[in-house]
């Protein structure tokens, strides 16, 4: 996994090969398998997550404990992202499976304030479905994206980002979403994180 920041509009990561090929694999058959699951949250910034799914297996939770938090990304972000995220007992993490439909949008919006990492890793193969990253003074980036490629940040109340309705796909958009929350978090199911 090649790991690279980037400042504007904010403190951002991207990432190349973020995951093993064949757990990229693994994730975009879940993704696609699981594209009529309903999301059972409701809506959020405006956007009906009718097609989202998490991480329930604890064979999944324990292979990507082992091959990719523990080994590679935990120790990344305790290395380099000290200045934005402190770990703490009780943080948790889960992971959505997610099979955004054609015409999906999202407002503009911050993370909900439990929400201490907010990870992607894109699935499909085009480069023109990364999150939309805001300055809130009228600029924008898009976060590229393709084949297991990804960004993260850690969230704060000017992390604004989104996908427009002028960016809606006529295709499915495919990614895992990796989350870190605080023990405040109350959804499930969520894990552990240990090093």
């Amino acid at each position: 996994m090649k790991i690279e920041k980037h400042s504007f509009p904010w403190d951002h990561w991207t990432m190349n090969n973020a995951l093993s090929p064949g757990m990229a694999r693994r994730c975009f058959n879940a993704c696609t398998a699981n594209r009529g699951t309903v999301y059972p949250y409701g809506k959020r910034s405006g956007q009906a997550y009718e097609k989202r799914t998490f991480l329930e297996s604890m064979w999944w939770q324990k292979e990507l404990d082992a091959t990719w938090l523990k080994p590679t990304l935990l120790p990344y972000i305790k290395e380099n992202c000290s200045k934005h995220y402190k770990f703490q007992e009780g943080d948790k993490w889960r992971l959505e499976f997610t099979a955004d439909p054609p015409g999906f949008s999202l407002d503009m919006h911050p993370d909900i304030k439990e929400k201490k990492l907010s990870l992607m890793v894109y699935l499909g193969q085009e480069t023109n479905e990364g999150t939309s990253l805001y300055d809130g003074k009228g600029k924008t980036k898009h976060v590229p994206s393709g084949f297991n490629t990804g960004m993260f940040f850690f969230p704060e109340t000017h992390t604004l980002h989104g996908f427009s309705k002028e960016r809606a796909l006529p295709r499915y958009r495919y990614a895992v979403i990796l989350n870190i929350v605080d023990k405040n978090f109350t959804e499930e199911p969520t894990w552990p994180v240990t090093f």
